[in-house]
Order: structure tokens, then sequence, then C-alpha cells
């Protein structure tokens, strides 16, 4: 899946909100308080319930500009990136990319059927969260 939104938010802001849900992300897992620069190749593990984790990997991180994760359980690899453009002082341009390995072909039929089906919806809702986002520099 990929989708660029333009975006009433200065670059800087958009970034900082990513880095605030991601440390938090990782604090709540960990229990560790990290800083932005201690981020790039940390790797820890994510519970999603009971039964699923998953290894999760910063691969990317610049400033305002880009950040780029990997979370791998033993059915899939997804690789996420998060590209943002200063527009103005006022508006950016985010560039976001998601992709999916899938292990096995019965696994990989399956991903493929419910990704289909769930595009639609994993777009939606990605918009709407930052709207959400911009909506919140718009009161702030």
């Amino acid at each position: 899946m990929e989708m660029e939104i333009k975006l009433k938010m200065p670059a800087t802001y958009l970034f900082d909100q990513i880095m605030e849900s991601v440390l938090y992300d990782i604090h709540t897992q960990t229990g560790r308080k990290l800083k932005r620069n201690q981020l790039e190749d940390f790797e820890f593990t994510k519970n999603f319930s009971k039964t699923q984790t998953a290894a999760l990997k910063v691969t990317k991180i610049v400033e305002n500009e880009s950040y780029h994760f990997q979370t791998e359980n033993n059915r899939n690899k997804f690789e996420v990136g998060y590209e943002i453009t200063a527009v103005d002082a006022d508006h950016c341009l985010l560039s976001y990319k998601e992709s999916m390995t899938s292990k096995g072909k019965m696994q990989q039929m399956n991903d493929v059927f419910m990704s289909m089906m769930m595009s639609f919806f994993k777009k939606r809702n990605f918009k709407k969260m930052m709207k959400q986002i911009e909506g919140k520099y718009a009161t702030s």
C-alpha cells in the first residue's frame, strides 16, 4: 500500500507526533525510555495479544524527514516507511509505503486476498488518523 497526503502542518510537527507514538510504544512494551537518537536499529518484541507477538526493528530514522521500521512474525514480514517533505512552513507532504512478504504459499494467497479486501479500509483509517493529527495541530 502506498499513498501521499498533503497536510496542513509543519513537517517538524508531524515527525514529532510520529516519534511521540513510537517512543510511547517502546516504553509500553519494554519499560525503557529511549531518546530519538537511540532509535535507529533498535529492536524489541511487541505483544499484539496474548498469543501474537512480533519482532519490531527501527531501520531508518532521519530527523523531521523519515521513519522506517519492519515487523516480523512467524507468518509475515512488514516493512513500513514514512517520508515527510516540508512544502512550506505550514504544510508538508507525507509519503507512506507499506509492503508485506508472506512466509509460505498458503499464507501468501491468504494475505493477497485479505489485502485486496482490506486496503480500502486501511487507507481510509490512515487518512482519518492523519486528519486527526492535523486537527490537533490546528487547535494547538
